[in-house]
């Protein structure tokens, strides 16, 4: 109805989700997903994760890859 692949947008939510503020809850409906995916801190956010970037099939640098010592 609003245009949007529905894993994609699941997939998304679920990354942005955590961090979200509570205040702004309706930024990240449905119908007003593709404004709030557009906006340069979102894209920043999404980019940043490392979930969605596994889920897209991008390939993680060597450093990520590998355990950090404790």
């Amino acid at each position: 109805m609003h245009g949007l692949e529905p894993y994609a947008y699941l997939r998304d939510l679920l990354c942005v989700l955590p961090s979200w503020p509570q205040t702004r809850v309706l930024e990240v409906a449905p119908s007003n997903w593709k404004a709030t995916a557009a906006r340069d801190d979102v894209v920043t956010q999404l980019d940043a994760n490392v979930h969605r970037q596994v889920t897209l099939g991008l390939r993680l640098p060597a450093n990520e890859l590998t355990p950090k010592p404790s």
